[in-house]
């Protein structure tokens, strides 16, 4: 994972605007699946990882702000709530 997170895998779906590559779809797919042909596991976590990145950059604004504040590719497990406005 270390050697992944170094070579901006992660970040292949993350916005240009936080320092991602902006990547397509395509490009994930293919990453994925060459992956897999090493490792399905790792092609797996990788690609769940990597997806969620993605859906976080789909969050509000205030919430990206924070997300990403630490650089393009934070590793989230899940993303599939929305927060909740107070």
């Amino acid at each position: 994972m270390a050697e992944l997170k170094a070579a901006g895998v992660f970040q292949m779906l993350a916005p240009k605007a936080v320092g991602g590559f902006g990547m397509g779809l395509e490009t994930y797919v293919e990453v994925v699946r060459r992956l897999a042909k090493g490792c399905v596991s790792t092609a797996w976590s990788v690609g769940h990882l990597v997806e969620h990145v993605w859906m976080l950059a789909r969050w509000p604004q205030e919430a990206q702000d924070e997300v990403f504040a630490n650089g393009p590719a934070p590793l989230a497990a899940a993303t599939g709530a929305l927060p909740v406005k107070p």
